[in-house]
């Protein structure tokens, strides 16, 4: 996570993202389900924002990446 998304997101249970639109990953099920993220995260993950580059994962490490994400989960959806 460190390397492929912390120079933009924050990817742990505290701190600010570097660059502010980069939503911090703790944050993320304000937004979707860590799981709905699978697909993206296996196919390639793409956005309308220029400079998130495009990342795809093996099974294997999708897995691991939507397991961790659920772990530092801090808000929940409304």
């Amino acid at each position: 996570m460190q390397l492929h998304c912390g120079g933009c997101h924050a990817v742990g249970r505290e701190g600010a993202s570097r660059e502010p639109a980069a939503p911090p990953f703790r944050e993320l099920n304000a937004r979707y389900d860590p799981e709905m993220l699978s697909e993206a995260l296996a196919e390639g993950i793409l956005t309308g924002h220029p400079l998130m580059p495009e990342f795809r994962f093996a099974p294997d490490d999708v897995r691991a990446i939507i397991l961790y994400l659920q772990s530092i989960q801090t808000r929940r959806p409304a």
